[in-house]
């Protein structure tokens, strides 16, 4: 993922400087939301995966856990037909569902693999 544009535009907050897992509207499970802050500069490219087990939801960034929260249910099939959004002015590059869960060795193999320099 690649932040674009400034946060700040006339000294007022645009666009929050974060990620964020957010559940919202699913049958049966409390709204909620995780966020965790992110000191990324425009133009860099970061590795960002969403991993779940069961309840269990966590956003790593570059290879590191960076926010998690835990659901009220596991999400069904049907959930997942609204599951993925973007806020914000970001640019998304080879986006992969797998269909088991990732390891934490092949998350960060996976990471390394797509390190890129971010100085053009």
């Amino acid at each position: 993922m690649q932040r674009q544009g400034k946060i700040v535009k006339d000294g007022r907050l645009t666009r929050a400087s974060g990620l964020m897992l957010w559940f919202h509207y699913f049958k049966d499970i409390p709204n909620q939301a995780t966020s965790g802050p992110c000191e990324w500069k425009d133009g860099e490219w970061h590795h960002v995966a969403i991993t779940w087990r069961g309840t269990k939801w966590e956003a790593l960034v570059d290879g590191k856990v960076h926010t998690g929260t835990t659901l009220a249910r596991p999400l069904k099939r049907e959930d997942l037909t609204q599951m993925f959004s973007v806020y914000g002015n970001a640019l998304i590059d080879e986006f992969t569902i797998y269909r088991r869960p990732l390891s934490g060795e092949e998350i960060e193999r996976l990471n390394a693999l797509g390190k890129v320099s971010n100085s053009g």
